[in-house]
């Protein structure tokens, strides 16, 4: 995935690597990709602050999500599935930086969490849940003059609260 006149995302059969089919890019750049743990989910995000959720078997779009751009929110770098695949969590580059978490049937917001922002609001965050859904994990790479740091929120998702803070 990379910024090009195309943008296309092509997903591939492994291991023959034929090509299964051609999905819609994100304009300037397509950034993060995840496929979900069940139900041939595909999720990508780029430049555009959006992230789409294809289904991979009917080659169709199922939703488009409305993560944020660079001025608010951050556009979407990082994207993960829950491990029983119900929920979507999504973080990114910029300002005012959110993690997102929808609910993947719906398409529906489920939280939007402050992950952290550096001295100049400028950072880049990644997320991934825990092993058993229950925590979803945000860290961030951030300015903190003189130089870069890190901040790393754990938020418990069974009420969107922040359970621990590194």
């Amino acid at each position: 995935m990379i910024r090009s006149n195309e943008a296309q995302i092509r997903v591939y059969n492994y291991p023959e690597y034929t090509l299964q089919g051609t999905y819609g890019g994100h304009g300037n750049g397509t950034y993060c990709a995840a496929f979900s743990p069940t139900d041939n989910l595909l999720a990508t995000g780029g430049w555009d602050g959006k992230v789409r959720l294809w289904d991979v078997e009917a080659q169709e779009l199922m939703h488009t999500l409305e993560h944020g751009s660079y001025t608010s929110g951050g556009y979407p770098t990082s994207v993960a599935f829950s491990p029983d695949g119900s929920r979507l969590a999504v973080s990114g580059d910029g300002y005012n930086l959110n993690a997102t978490v929808w609910d993947v049937s719906s398409g529906d917001l489920i939280y939007s969490l402050p992950v952290g922002a550096g001295q100049f609001s400028t950072s880049s965050a990644t997320v991934a849940f825990s092993p058993n859904g229950r925590y979803l994990v945000s860290g961030v790479s951030r300015y903190v003059g003189p130089e870069w740091g890190g901040l790393i929120r754990i938020w418990d998702m069974a009420n969107g609260s922040l359970a621990r803070e590194y």
